[in-house]
């Protein structure tokens, strides 16, 4: 077992990718040649400072030319960009430029709608330094990254590129990196600060290593924060991680929580009262004994392959703990198992008490929609109408039918010792067998001895059929007697 703190210490730094193949942390240049990068864009005018004040100070957009496809290469689908009057000039010609951006568009959508995060950004000013110091590779990283996206009503519609919702962010991860490995601490940035200023803070701070910053151009391209905020959650909860008993269970402590789950493998689900179940969607035995460990606070893991359920069982505990009074945190790193498990939820009629805040989609208004909408339900008062109450009843009644059934089907029977299912299942081996007309006096009092000698008289008379042959010519086959006569 290690210490807490060694552990945390190993999970911060796998979260935190501070290698060069981190783009926060080596954003070369694109490189000239015939093969243009799709990745990025360099954008070269306007200048940095007026996109800068066009994102953070007004609701301004940039706009792209538009592509037209020329009449004498019309039947080759070319497409041809006109360049217009709007001064935005890039590192690639108005022809890859148009299909770079489509290329990021694209590729900024698969990753929103995968992960519900905006990846596409505007990193304004770089710092060109040395990974050693003074000698070893040239890095150049970005400092502030402006989250942007891009859209375009049809093919033959100008490109918009505009500022989306979500914060300025400063480069996290070069942050760390300078501090781990020259204890350089990069000046805290705010969005009341001017970007000039900020850059010759950076500036002062690296100074005496020589590195320099560039500002001439901003580059448009993908960057994933997707684990600097876990990173950021260990770093200002380490006293409540620390003390958490599921995270020192990973740690290797044994713990005991208290939770009796010895009943749960024999736990009957049947005799549940059908008023004290609110799952929403339907759930085998195995199911429920998941719901039954969530609902008693055990902790434990749920696996299974693609389409065993495993997402109506989330729902139904989330479902079971809403009616119990607790609050649930659902995470996922797909989106598509949180919209499913959201779907399924709303269908029951209770997205009323779900707030969505891992998506694209949950900007600060629509939260601040979805909270007020749940405090207006709290002030409601529900109560069940009589119906309500009567179809309870007749599933009660229809339960314990079925109920019945089923342990008249498993009742063992005296004095065979043996159950009707299992009596079926032993009649089904011989479907395809000719049926005879043959019914067994007192079977009702067959013992297992008795039925132990019959199958051995049987195959006695098998014995002596299969060595003699069955002789059909014989005068008394077909004779049936009932009596024998009397002289």
């Amino acid at each position: 077992m290690q210490n807490i703190d060694v552990k945390l210490e190993f999970w911060k730094n796998r979260l935190l990718d501070l290698g060069k193949r981190n783009r926060l942390i080596n954003c070369p240049l694109p490189k000239d040649g015939k093969r243009v990068q799709r990745h990025s864009l360099l954008i070269n005018s306007p200048s940095c400072n007026q996109i800068w004040s066009l994102m953070t100070e007004s609701d301004d957009t940039l706009s792209f030319p538009v592509p037209l496809i020329t009449l004498e290469h019309k039947h080759e689908a070319e497409i041809e960009l006109i360049s217009l009057t709007s001064g935005i000039h890039t590192n690639q010609t108005p022809n890859e430029t148009y299909k770079t951006l489509r290329s990021l568009m694209k590729k900024a959508k698969e990753f929103t709608e995968e992960k519900g995060l905006n990846a596409l950004h505007l990193a304004f000013g770089f710092l060109n330094w040395i990974d050693n110091g003074t000698e070893g590779q040239e890095m150049r990283s970005p400092l502030l990254l402006v989250p942007v996206k891009l859209t375009q009503e049809d093919l033959f519609s100008p490109i918009i590129l505009s500022r989306s919702d979500e914060e300025i962010s400063a480069n996290y991860s070069l942050e760390q990196k300078l501090l781990s490995d020259f204890g350089i601490e990069l000046p805290a940035f705010t969005e009341e600060i001017a970007l000039s200023e900020y850059l010759n803070d950076v500036t002062q701070a690296v100074k005496s290593l020589g590195w320099n910053i560039s500002s001439e151009t901003t580059q448009l391209s993908l960057f994933s924060f997707m684990k600097i905020n876990m990173y950021r959650d260990l770093e200002r909860n380490a006293d409540k991680i620390r003390g958490h008993h599921i995270v020192r269970a990973i740690n290797g402590e044994v713990l005991r929580d208290g939770t009796s789950i010895s009943d749960i493998s024999a736990y009957e689900h049947d005799k549940t009262e059908p008023r004290d179940v609110f799952s929403v969607v339907d759930a085998d035995s195995s199911q429920q004994d998941a719901i039954l460990l969530a609902k008693r606070g055990a902790s434990f893991v749920l696996q299974g392959p693609p389409g065993t359920g495993k997402s109506q069982t989330i729902t139904n505990i989330i479902a079971e703990l809403i009616a119990d009074g607790k609050k649930v945190l659902f995470v996922s790193e797909k989106m598509a198992a949180l919209e499913v498990v959201y779907k399924r939820l709303s269908q029951a009629g209770l997205e009323q008490f779900c707030l969505t805040l891992h998506s694209h989609k949950a900007r600060r208004q629509e939260i601040l929609e979805q909270c007020g909408r749940s405090m207006r339900l709290s002030r409601q008062k529900a109560s069940l109408q009589q119906d309500a109450y009567s179809r309870l009843y007749r599933l009660k009644e229809i339960r314990n039918a079925l109920n019945s059934y089923a342990a008249e089907l498993h009742a063992v029977i005296e004095p065979l010792g043996k159950t009707i299912y299992q009596v079926s299942g032993y009649l089904s081996q011989y479907e395809n067998l000719r049926n005879i007309d043959f019914v067994q006096a007192n079977a009702e009092n067959f013992t297992p001895v008795l039925l132990s000698q019959c199958e051995s008289a049987l195959e006695e008379v098998t014995r002596i059929v299969l060595k003699s042959g069955y002789q059909q010519n014989n005068p008394w086959n077909g004779c049936v007697l009932t009596q024998l006569p009397t002289f």
